[in-house]
Formats: C-alpha cells, sequence, structure tokens
C-alpha cells in the first residue's frame, strides 16, 4: 500500500502544481485586463473632464459676450437718452420763449395795430418754423397745443384792432404746464430740493 500511495502522490503533487501555475496565469490575465480597464476608464474620464472644461469655458465666454454687449447697449441708449433730453430742453426753452413774444405782443402792444401786427405775423411764422423744424423733441401732446397756439395767434392778427385773443395767454399757459411735466421738472425739483445729506 505504500507503494501505491507514494506514487499517486508524485502525480497530485504535479497536477497542483501545474494547476496553481494555470491559477496563477490567470489572475495575471486578469491583473492585466483590470490595468488595461482602468487606464481605459482613467483616459475616459479624462477626456470627459476636458470636454466638460470647454464647454464651461464656452458658456462663460458666451455669457461675457452677452453682458459686454448688453453693457455696451446700455452705454449708447443712456447717451442717446442725455442727448434727447437736453436737446428737448432746449426746444422746450425756444419754444416757450417764442411762445411768451406771442403773447405779450396781443396783449401789451396796443398803441398801433401795425406793430400788432408786425409782432404776431413775426412771432407766428417763427413759432411755426421752429416747432415743425423740431418735431421729432416734442411730445404729441404738446405738438397740438403749439398747433393751437399758432393758429390763434394767426386768428388773433385777423382780428380787428383793439381786440385781443382771451385764449392766447391760456394757452400758453397750458403749453407751460405741459412742457414741465414732460421735462419732469417737478420730480427733479423734489429730488434735489428735498434731499437730506
Amino acid at each position: 500500500m505504500t507503494d501505491d500511495s507514494d506514487k499517486g502522490l508524485p502525480v497530485t503533487t504535479v497536477a497542483l502544481d501545474a494547476t496553481r501555475v494555470a491559477i496563477l496565469k490567470k489572475l495575471e490575465e486578469i491583473g492585466t485586463k483590470s490595468r488595461r480597464s482602468d487606464i481605459k476608464l482613467i483616459f475616459v474620464q479624462a477626456c470627459l473632464t476636458a470636454i466638460l472644461g470647454l464647454v464651461v469655458w464656452q458658456l462663460q465666454v458666451s455669457v461675457t459676450r452677452k453682458i459686454e454687449d448688453a453693457k455696451a447697449m446700455l452705454s449708447a441708449r443712456l447717451a442717446l437718452s442725455q442727448e434727447f433730453f437736453k436737446q428737448r430742453i432746449s426746444v422746450y426753452t425756444q419754444l416757450h420763449t417764442l411762445a411768451l413774444a406771442l403773447r405779450d405782443a396781443d396783449i401789451q402792444v396796443r398803441a398801433a395795430s401795425e406793430l400788432r401786427h408786425s409782432l404776431l405775423v413775426k412771432g407766428s411764422k417763427q413759432l411755426y418754423d421752429y416747432y415743425t423744424a423740431n418735431s421729432l423733441y416734442v411730445s404729441p401732446e404738446l405738438l397740438t397745443l403749439v398747433g393751437q397756439l399758432w393758429r390763434e395767434a394767426m386768428d388773433a392778427d385777423r382780428a380787428p384792432f383793439p381786440a385781443t385773443s382771451p385764449r392766447l395767454p391760456t394757452l400758453t399757459d397750458q403749453m407751460e404746464l405741459l412742457m414741465r411735466r414732460d421735462l419732469h421738472v417737478e420730480e427733479l425739483a423734489d429730488q434735489v430740493f428735498t434731499r437730506q445729506p
């Protein structure tokens, strides 16, 4: 029996050694495949991170560009609004001066009809020329009111002397109130003079 058991043992050891070697080779192959898949996974993660970084960078550039465009647009709009408002103030000042001249020509000059006629015609022409040339800067309501003032001045010129037009002072006062509203005079006065330091 000892002979049989001795004979079987080396075969079993050889078989065990061969199996062990095969298992080690398989583990080594699995380890190599695992390392390759780890390397592939790291490479894919790096690529995805780079792509995500580029997308975020593009979005950031796009948002920055939109902000800069909006800022430029706002600056241009503010500059144009400021110039428009300056021009509007200038036009309203001149219209007011011309309207007062018409009112004064009708009310104060009673001595000579020729002088009254000359002042009314000249003032009406100046008013008409000025408000039609600058109608872009005048509100529609004021444009209508100035047109009424001009027509009233023309009618007053045709009226028999020493009659005066009762509507010229009224229209001039209405014009002044409308100009003050259009230019926000009261609002500005409230903000400037009521502000506490």
